[in-house]
């Protein structure tokens, strides 16, 4: 398995998300909603948001994939057998 495999790592509805708080960010920093904020910071994060919709891939989403993808294999190998699970139905009726 190799464990850098680029992938598409935002779904639609993400997108909608980041595109839609991307786009509040630019109308805050326009309308100078929060006083007190350096005028840089809130246009800076909704271009992040923005671009990572459009190109439909998070970096920092990437790298935690890796850390999971490689975090996962190696449960796997070091994992005990699966033991029993904590829950059972043991009243169940045929009808």
């Amino acid at each position: 398995m190799n464990y850098f495999d680029l992938t598409e790592n935002i779904s639609t509805i993400d997108r909608v998300l980041r595109i839609s708080a991307g786009t509040a960010l630019l109308l805050s920093t326009l309308t100078d909603a929060i006083p007190g904020v350096h005028p840089s910071i809130f246009p800076m994060i909704a271009a992040y948001l923005i671009l990572t919709a459009i190109i439909k891939w998070d970096p920092a989403g990437y790298v935690i994939e890796v850390a999971l993808r490689i975090l996962g294999q190696a449960d796997a190998v070091t994992a005990p057998p699966a033991a029993k699970p904590l829950l059972t139905c043991t009243h169940v009726k045929n009808h």
